[in-house]
Formats: structure tokens, C-alpha cells, sequence
């Protein structure tokens, strides 16, 4: 459990969790909700938190953001069952097709692709099964939501001030009823 003052910093810090987790959301496909995201966020800076030491004079803005980045992607590797191989060679596949696509004016066929790639059909066709199970991996990411979701150390209380804060952009002040805004 957090005492006050480190539920303060980070209700403070949040807006940095938000913004890195949106940063790299960007850049994954959609069906990655950008809540797991800042979950994983939240555990990195408050493992930040843990680790911080003022002596190495570093500010602490710049050693969470280098944590809850690390955090974030971490949790994207877990729920990434796929060998790292396979998504290069996937990456590969796609840009031999893009290549013969532009090359040729139409959509390359298996045999072009393959060539491309310096893989016999078979081989390359094997490729594409294994690709096609990639797609199956994001039924295992609700699971893992699900499971996520569990692992907040904070009290419910400033899980719920956190929730707030994050879904409507108020302050720190607002979000646990200390401040009232005036209209």
C-alpha cells in the first residue's frame, strides 16, 4: 500500500503515464486497449517510485518515464505469445509483397512472394500458417485484461481517484472531491 503522499505523486505523475501509454498505443494494432496500457504504466511508475534514488542526480520526470516506457512494453511482450523471429519474418513477408506490389502494379502471387523472400513455397507457405496463428493471440488478450486488472497494490480508493482522473483529464484535487471546480 501506498502512504498519502506517495498516492499524491502519483496522482501527479499520471498525465505522464497517459501520455507515454497513447505514444506507443499509436503504433500497435487496435485491438491493444490503450487502459491495459497505462495499467501496466501505473505499475511502472510506481515501481519508479520504489526505486528512485535522488542521490544519482536524475531528475525523477526523466527515471519514470524510462520506467514506465520499460513497463508498458514489458507488458506488451506478455501479451505477445509469438516468437520474435516469427513476427520479423512476418515483417519480412509483408515487405516483399509490398516491393512486388509496386514492382509489378498488382498484388504479387504466392510463387513471386516466395522468390522474393529466397523461400521455396512450401517454406513460405509454412510461413503463412504460422502468421495466421498470430491472429488467434488476440483472444488471449481479454484473458490477460481480465487478469491485470487484479494486480493494482493501491487502495480502492485512490484506484478509484486514479480511474477518474484518467477518464476525465481533472486534477488531483478534483478527482478525490478536496476541490471543486467553479463554473
Amino acid at each position: 500500500m501506498l502512504n498519502s503522499d506517495q498516492e499524491r505523486l502519483l496522482l501527479e505523475h499520471l498525465p505522464i503515464v497517459r501520455f507515454l501509454a497513447r505514444r506507443i498505443h499509436e503504433r500497435l494494432p487496435q485491438h491493444v486497449d490503450i487502459e491495459d496500457l497505462v495499467s501496466a504504466g501505473v505499475v511502472g511508475l510506481m515501481d519508479a517510485f520504489a526505486k528512485f534514488d535522488p542521490r544519482k542526480k536524475v531528475q525523477f520526470r526523466s527515471y519514470a518515464q524510462f520506467r514506465i516506457r520499460g513497463a508498458i512494453l514489458d507488458s506488451l511482450r506478455t501479451l505477445d505469445w509469438s516468437p520474435r523471429d516469427l513476427r520479423r519474418k512476418g515483417r519480412a513477408a509483408e515487405e516483399a509483397v509490398r516491393i512486388l506490389t509496386a514492382r509489378f502494379g498488382r498484388s504479387p502471387c504466392e510463387t513471386e512472394v516466395a522468390a522474393e523472400m529466397s523461400l521455396d513455397l512450401e517454406e513460405y507457405q509454412s510461413l503463412l500458417g504460422d502468421l495466421k496463428g498470430l491472429e488467434i493471440g488476440t483472444l488471449h488478450v481479454e484473458h490477460t485484461r481480465i487478469r491485470a486488472k487484479r494486480r493494482w497494490p493501491i487502495s480502492p480508493d485512490a484506484r478509484r481517484r486514479t480511474s477518474v482522473l484518467l477518464s476525465s483529464r481533472r486534477t488531483p484535487g478534483e478527482a478525490d472531491g478536496r476541490h471543486r471546480p467553479t463554473s
